[in-house]
């Protein structure tokens, strides 16, 4: 079908954030017009502000939360850290920047009236859907209109980097609430982020740096959970935690000066000392406590 090679299929996979004249809407499916090969597809797109004020009133509405149209509806206004397609693949704005341009002796070619300063926004977009050899990464330089934005990917969509990624910055997370002490919250987002990456850890098709980063990830959440755990008097939990990092820097002693722990500790950064001293010491004086 002609239709599958058109760039609404890409919409399709990746669920766009609109603008509809009902709000913010989410594109669920699409699907070819009955009409007619030439006409254009059907988008079904949830209408996500509807049923957010459904949900605050707590009323069941009667009003239909999807909306069926062959328009071409504008993508969501993009920001910092949403995920969004390009037309270099799929990827996430990790800056923002706001660019003016003054346009001295130019004038609007309908009014004639001349034109001053424009303001345009820059995005950086680290593009995901590219995999380079070792840790290099691409980054783009993009305007408004190149970006249309995306919903998050579930965690079961996610790769293993993609997953590993998340996990680390839910890490970070969880370490502001424990310096806060708020230990059973950071408990839970450290339990969450083991639980993210704990089925991966020996996918054949994951690269070295994967797994150092999935090594890295997996012994200190686990020890952080294991402290959190500590703190709040849970023996149990904090001992299986403790042990599960200390199980995983066990096998990583006995495979010193192999790639991953080469690059643990030049391209991490982790020295021995760390990881078979201050980490090892740290679980099992967890699990001895």
């Amino acid at each position: 079908m002609a239709f599958m090679n058109s760039e609404y299929y890409i919409g399709d996979m990746d669920q766009r954030l609109v603008r509809t004249p009902y709000g913010q809407g989410l594109v669920t499916k699409i699907r070819p017009s009955n009409d007619s090969d030439s006409s254009p597809p059907v988008q079904e797109i949830r209408l996500l502000e509807w049923e957010k004020s459904a949900k605050a009133s707590q009323v069941t509405s009667r009003r239909p939360t999807i909306l069926y149209s062959t328009n071409k509806y504008e993508s969501i206004t993009a920001s910092k850290g949403d995920d969004v397609i390009t037309p270099y693949g799929r990827g996430t704005i990790t800056e923002q920047v706001t660019v003016r341009l003054l346009n001295k002796g130019k004038f609007d070619p309908v009014t004639k009236e001349p034109i001053g300063e424009q303001v345009f926004t820059k995005f950086h977009v680290q593009i995901n859907s590219w995999k380079l050899a070792g840790r290099s990464r691409v980054k783009c330089y993009l305007f408004s209109n190149q970006v249309k934005v995306v919903r998050k990917k579930t965690l079961m969509e996610m790769n293993a980097a993609e997953r590993v990624q998340f996990a680390m910055l839910q890490k970070k997370g969880a370490s502001r609430m424990f310096a806060e002490k708020r230990y059973q919250e950071a408990l839970n987002i450290y339990a969450g982020s083991i639980d993210a990456v704990r089925y991966i850890q020996h996918d054949t098709h994951n690269d070295n740096e994967c797994r150092a980063d999935l090594i890295e990830v997996m012994v200190t959440c686990s020890n952080n959970a294991a402290t959190c755990a500590i703190q709040m008097q849970l023996w149990e939990e904090a001992f299986k935690y403790a042990k599960n990092s200390l199980i995983l820097l066990s096998a990583l002693f006995g495979k010193r000066g192999a790639k991953i722990h080469t690059i643990l500790n030049k391209d991490n950064g982790i020295c021995d000392a760390k990881l078979f001293g201050e980490w090892r010491v740290k679980s099992r004086l967890i699990m001895a406590r």
